[in-house]
């Protein structure tokens, strides 16, 4: 089997080798379509939150040019496609903020998100990333392939719900989307959390 990457088509075992294992992954179990993986050391939710938070506490603006080093680390060593798209609060090269811009992508109703859970169960799955996101199949095929029906799971950083529409769709009860701005959501199935007030608590 050939896996689509940046670096072009290739095999699983290239993945697991120059991907994976670096990252301290290893494969649990290998369906007909995603891989289950599983850390070799486990971390604790308080952990991983401490990490974020320190990690998120810092005032650095985005660089023109990603260092070869964090490019590789946030690439996966290259194969994974990078493209620029940022979103901040604070005026950047001189330049107003579309406020309008924002709080209008940020106000999600039920009549959208239903229409677009409608379309995914009726096989259109591809076009509801509105073709921003080419790995919207993937997300698909990975929530449907492991059978998230009946449970509650976590978007972490939305602008468009298409993968929490993705998830209604295959059978998620409840949706909780984690971010840092602000989201009205309309809709019986999906919450928003604030992304820093997730950590603090410490719990979902």
């Amino acid at each position: 089997m050939k896996i689509k990457t940046a670096k072009g088509y290739v095999s699983f075992a290239e993945i697991l080798e120059n991907v994976y294992k670096p990252n301290g992954f290893t494969v649990e179990h290998f369906g007909n379509v995603i891989p289950k993986l599983r850390l070799h050391e486990q971390q604790s939710c308080i952990q991983i939150y401490s990490n974020w938070l320190n990690a998120s506490r810092t005032t650095i603006k985005p660089l023109d040019n990603v260092q070869v080093l964090l490019h590789n680390n946030y690439t996966l060593n290259g194969y994974i496609s990078l493209s620029q798209c940022y979103f901040y609060n604070e005026s950047y090269n001189n330049e107003k903020p579309n406020v309008d811009k924002i709080e209008a992508i940020n106000k999600w109703s039920q009549e959208n998100i239903d229409g677009w859970v409608k379309e995914i169960k009726d096989g259109k799955y591809t076009e509801r990333s509105d073709k921003q996101y080419i790995d919207s199949a993937s997300v698909f095929y990975a929530t449907k392939h492991y059978n998230i029906v009946g449970k509650k799971g976590a978007v972490i950083g939305s602008i468009k719900p298409w993968v929490e529409s993705m998830c209604l769709a295959n059978g998620a009860s409840k949706i909780v989307t984690i971010d840092y701005q602000h989201i009205k959501i309309g809709h019986d199935s999906i919450m928003f959390l604030d992304a820093f007030d997730l950590v603090k608590a410490r719990e979902l």
